[in-house]
């Protein structure tokens, strides 16, 4: 009698909830992945390591997209909301590397450098500086 319920339950259950996800698809893929939202994102950078602004470009993780920062320290890259933007040296400088946590993308963003606090960042950022020549 049990064995007849269950399996009498699964024969109506089953196709009622394949009917239901197929109608409501567009409802539940909303709700468990929603469609990010496109946006240029601005990005002011704070550099107090005396190195050029430009020698430095914002990576997006997701997309792979790289953009240089102006002289000015500013950059724009399109993006997506809550995307990883990371702040890294320019492909020019290869042999340098620095390891910064990347942020979510946002409209408006200041990403900082800040080279007084550890001694390796200070000598890598010398090194730096002096292969710019600056």
């Amino acid at each position: 009698m049990r064995v007849t319920t269950i399996i009498l339950t699964l024969i109506l259950a089953v196709p009622l909830t394949a009917k239901l996800t197929y109608d409501y698809h567009a409802q539940i893929k909303a709700i468990v992945d929603p469609e990010k939202l496109e946006i240029i994102a601005f990005i002011k950078l704070k550099n107090n390591c005396g190195v050029a602004h430009n020698a430095f470009e914002v990576l997006d993780l997701d997309t792979g997209l790289k953009v240089p920062f102006t002289a000015g320290g500013r950059a724009r890259i399109e993006t997506f909301v809550d995307n990883p933007l990371k702040l890294q040296v320019s492909q020019r400088f290869n042999a340098v590397h620095i390891d910064e946590l990347p942020e979510l993308a946002k409209e408006t963003m200041m990403m900082t450098l800040d080279c007084s606090s550890a001694g390796s960042v200070q000598d890598m950022f010398k090194s730096l500086k002096d292969t710019l020549g600056n």
